[in-house]
C-alpha cells in the first residue's frame, strides 16, 4: 500500500502492507446472543430488543474496523517546523507534531501524546517503536512489548529500499502488518500521517474514489488486532533511504516463537506500567473456562469496572489482561466446545445482563443486553454451541435466558 503526499514541498511518500494467517490460539468465530423470555416454555423464545452489537474499541478512541470519518490535516502544519532532508530530533519539530497529534486525538476524545522522559536519548528506530505502542495503548490495545532483532533487520532493509518490510524467511508468524514512510525527518511526522491523514481524499495512492480498500491501511496496521502470544515489532531508519531523504519502516508481528530481542518497551521508557505486566490488580472474583484445546481462559473484574481476560497459549505462557468491555461485579465466562470461542456474561447497568463475545475478525463485541437480573450471572455453552445464562431474578426466583437456533 502506498501513499504519496505530493502537494507538500517535499516528496513525502508512505506505503503499507498487511497479511494475516491462521495460528494456534486465534479466536475465529462469534456467538451472537439475543435475549429471550425468562423461563422456558414449549414455544420458541421471543427475542426482545437488546443493545445493538458493536465492536469493543478498547477503553476509548477509534480502532479497526472503524476509522476516522475524514482526514485531519495537521494543525499546526509541522512540515514548517521539521526538516525533511535529515533526521530532526529538535524540540521545535517534536513539539509541533505533538500539538498536531493532540488536536487530532481530541476528535476521538483522547488526550494528547506524552513522550517518555528518555525520548531524546533514544535512537530513531527506538522512537518509532515507542510511539507505535503509545498510539496503541491510548486506545486500550495491547502494546508490542519488545523489538525483535530479526524484525529490526527486516525493517532496516525496508527503510533502505523504500519498501514495506516483511518477516524474514523462517520467522514464525500468524499475522503481520508493516508501514513505510519517506521524506520526513521525525518519526512523529510519519506516525501522524499514518494515523490521522490516510483516508479518501489524502494522497494515499491505494485509496481512490473507485477503490477505497486501501484507505486508512497504515492506521489499521498500527492498531491491528494482535493476540500477543507473543507479539513483537521491528523498526528501521535510514537517513538517505528514500532518494536521499530520511526513510522509516516498521513491522508488527504476532509470532508463535521465541525470537531474540533487542530491547523492551519498559527498558526504553522506564515505564513498567505499560509493559507486559498488568497495569493494576484485578478487583473481583475470577471465572475460568477450559475449551476443547484443553487450555484455560480466565475472566475477572478489573479496575474501573473493566472486564479483563487472561489466557494460556500453546507455548505454556499466560497472556493478558485484554480488556473486552465493562460491567458491574464478577463476570462469568464459558467456551464453546465446538469452536473454542469464549463468551462472557456480566451484570450491566440498570440490572441488565450483558454479554460480550469474540468475532471472527478477532474483535470483541458487545455489550448485548439479554435480559434483566439481580447479581452476578452464570453462563454455560453446551454441545450445540449456544449459550445459556442463569441469574437471580425477582422474589428469589432463578431466571434463565438462552439463545435459540434462530439466533
Amino acid at each position: 500500500m502506498r501513499l504519496r503526499l505530493g502537494s507538500f514541498a517535499r516528496p513525502l511518500t508512505l506505503t503499507a502492507a498487511l497479511l494475516a494467517g491462521s495460528a494456534t490460539g486465534l479466536w475465529t468465530t462469534s456467538v451472537t446472543v439475543v435475549s429471550s423470555l425468562a423461563g422456558r416454555s414449549a414455544t420458541p423464545a421471543v427475542p426482545r430488543a437488546g443493545v445493538v452489537p458493536a465492536p469493543v474499541t478498547g477503553t476509548q478512541g477509534t480502532v479497526p474496523p472503524n476509522n476516522p470519518p475524514a482526514n485531519i490535516p495537521p494543525n499546526p502544519n509541522f512540515l514548517d517546523s521539521c526538516s525533511g532532508s535529515t533526521y530532526d530530533n529538535s524540540t521545535g519539530c517534536t513539539n509541533a507534531v505533538l500539538e498536531a497529534i493532540a488536536n487530532a486525538r481530541a476528535q476521538e476524545g483522547l488526550p494528547g501524546m506524552t513522550l517518555p522522559s528518555t525520548w531524546y536519548s533514544l535512537t530513531p528506530a527506538q522512537q518509532l517503536f515507542v510511539i507505535t505502542d503509545l498510539e496503541r495503548s491510548a486506545r486500550g490495545l495491547p502494546i508490542l512489548p519488545a523489538m525483535a532483532t530479526a524484525l529490526d533487520q527486516s525493517a532496516l532493509q525496508g527503510a533502505q529500499d523504500s519498501e514495506d518490510p516483511e518477516p524474514p524467511n523462517g520467522f514464525p508468524w500468524s499475522s503481520w502488518g508493516s508501514n513505510w514512510a519517506g521524506a520526513v525527518g521525525n518519526p512523529l511526522e510519519a506516525m501522524y500521517y499514518w494515523m490521522y491523514d490516510d483516508g479518501e481524499g489524502s494522497n494515499n495512492i491505494d485509496c481512490t474514489p473507485s477503490n477505497t480498500s486501501g484507505c486508512w491501511g497504515h492506521r489499521d496496521n498500527v492498531l491491528m488486532s494482535l493476540k500477543c502470544q507473543p507479539c513483537v515489532m521491528g523498526t528501521g531508519y535510514s537517513g538517505t533511504g528514500y532518494e536521499g531523504y530520511p526513510s522509516w519502516a516498521e513491522i508488527l508481528v504476532d509470532t508463535t516463537g521465541s525470537p531474540q530481542l533487542d530491547s523492551t518497551y519498559a527498558q526504553l521508557t522506564g515505564d513498567p506500567q505499560t509493559s507486559s505486566s498488568p497495569p493494576a490488580a484485578p478487583v473481583g472474583r475470577p471465572s475460568i473456562a477450559i475449551g476443547p484445546s484443553g487450555l484455560p481462559t480466565v475472566a475477572v473484574e478489573g479496575p474501573g469496572g473493566e472486564i479483563w481476560v487472561y489466557w494460556e497459549a500453546s507455548n505454556a505462557q499466560w497472556y493478558g489482561p485484554l480488556g473486552v468491555g465493562t460491567g458491574y461485579g464478577a463476570p462469568s465466562i464459558s467456551i464453546s466446545p465446538t469452536t473454542g470461542l469464549p463468551t462472557v456474561a456480566v451484570q450491566g447497568a440498570n440490572n441488565q445482563i450483558w454479554v460480550y463475545w469474540e468475532a471472527s475478525n478477532a474483535q470483541w463485541y458487545g455489550p448485548y443486553g439479554v435480559g434483566t437480573g439481580y447479581g452476578a450471572p452464570s453462563i454455560s455453552i453446551g454441545a450445540s454451541g449456544l449459550p445459556t445464562v442463569a441469574v437471580q431474578g425477582a422474589n428469589d426466583q432463578i431466571w434463565v435466558y438462552w439463545e435459540a437456533s434462530n439466533a
